[in-house]
């Protein structure tokens, strides 16, 4: 297995032309010479779009992630003319507005937590960047954090916490943890000097370092950073010159040993798609000309674990979403220990847990009425329902913690695996 030290050096880049292609799709949204913008399906190559829908006049897209029931697009935007802020999910073509108007005023982005709601970056009038819940329709302020300009976020699945990347107004630039709760920042690691604000508006979560994947615009070259909270940022491949980050995304089950996704708009010419391999290396870089300039995008059916409320507070579900892979073996592995250093497999990947009692019982099927449906096959939809209920408990498992990955299973995989899930936090905070 390679070591983090390796990956860490890894620096030549070796560019293929000839590779199996992609069976990902992804939506992607961005500006025309004219308005409505559209929302388009696309393939990794740029060969195929496809016109989802179109979004009301002026309407401008800072962000999409893929909503509850990974099918449908949750679209963080604004309207460019007049200011109006809204929360939107797209499906089947239809747009409905989750969210709009105050407290909203710039909104950035959001992340799920395992009760269900979002947490939305918001912006104020005074430039204080303040933390949303949203909770079905409607919105609640948490805490303020300051005044921070914030470009990317994701969750960070140890604490709970957020990772943003931004600027402190009048202050440093660099990548930020945020209590949500509390608004209290904390920093992660600081950004070179010569990078510019320009960039990936995802970060991936990092297991492996409890940093982020992150693709950085740094003297005019795109560049794929491991941002590690030990090491400080760490170039992860070559810089691609005269490229702008536009948005990252993990690849799809059957894509191994591709990891990543990085969509980038070169400054005088297509936009590209290029897919690492986890060592760095890109093993296929595609340029098409699209009608679009792109701004985010995100790939279809990535939101493959999601947590609901069955009964408040501490009755949950866990769904399993793999599109495509109906019938699948799936096992669903929990820890109270944690996720580093995880179990290590033959062809390099990590499964990042750390091996416990709780783990031996979900590989096993469960805790009868505690912990249920953690092995088994996924239906015809390629989904599956973990079931997680501490109601019995009372309040005696507040603060606790437990982390949870899915497995995909598949004998035709070289080692029997096919897909990893990153981890997802269960937080039990009643």
């Amino acid at each position: 297995m390679r070591t983090r030290a390796a990956l860490h050096a890894a620096a030549l880049v070796a560019i293929t032309a000839i590779a199996a292609p992609s069976q990902d799709r992804f939506v992607v949204a961005g500006w025309t010479t004219s308005t409505p913008q559209p929302l388009l399906e696309m393939d990794a190559t740029g060969t195929s779009f496809t016109t989802v829908l179109t979004f009301p006049w002026n309407f401008g897209v800072h962000e999409i992630r893929m909503a509850d029931d990974n099918r449908s697009y949750r679209i963080f935007g604004r309207d460019t003319q007049l200011g109006p802020q809204a929360i939107l999910d797209a499906t089947g073509g239809v747009l409905t507005t989750v969210a709009s108007g105050g407290p909203l005023f710039l909104a950035f982005g959001g992340v799920r937590n395992s009760d269900g709601d979002w947490y939305v970056l918001n912006r104020t009038p005074l430039s204080d960047l303040t933390i949303l819940r949203l909770r079905g329709n409607t919105l609640t302020q948490l805490s303020t954090a300051g005044k921070i300009t914030p470009i990317a976020l994701t969750r960070d699945e140890a604490t709970g916490q957020l990772i943003v990347r931004g600027t402190i107004i009048g202050g440093a630039s660099g990548y930020f943890r945020i209590d949500p709760n509390t608004g209290t920042v904390t920093s992660l690691a600081a950004r070179a000097a010569n990078t510019t604000a320009t960039g990936s508006v995802e970060l991936l979560y990092d297991p492996a370092t409890g940093g982020v994947i992150d693709g950085q615009r740094i003297n005019l070259a795109a560049q794929v950073m491991l941002v590690d909270p030990t090491f400080g940022e760490v170039p992860f491949g070559a810089a691609l010159q005269t490229h702008v980050p536009i948005g990252m995304a993990r690849s799809g089950p059957r894509r191994h040993p591709v990891a990543y996704y990085l969509l980038t708009h070169q400054t005088a010419g297509n936009p590209h798609v290029f897919q690492y391999q986890g060592d760095g290396s890109i093993t296929v870089t595609s340029s098409f000309p699209t009608p679009i300039f792109p701004a985010a995008f995100a790939r279809i059916g990535a939101r493959h674990l999601a947590w609901f409320v069955n009964r408040a507070p501490n009755d949950r579900r866990l769904r399993v979403s793999f599109p495509g892979e109906g019938g699948k073996a799936y096992t669903v592995a929990f820890s109270l220990t944690g996720m580093r250093p995880g179990i290590g497999l033959p062809d390099g990947r990590t499964i990042p847990l750390v091996v416990d009692a709780l783990t031996v019982a979900s590989l096993a099927g469960g805790i009868p009425n505690v912990l249920q449906n953690t092995v088994g096959f996924l239906n015809a939809q390629g989904q599956a329902v973990v079931t997680v209920d501490t109601s019995r408990f009372g309040s005696a498992l507040k603060g606790r913690k437990a982390w949870a990955v899915a497995v995909l299973l598949d004998p035709a995989s070289p080692t029997g695996v096919a897909y990893i899930t990153k981890p997802t936090l269960l937080e039990i905070n009643e």
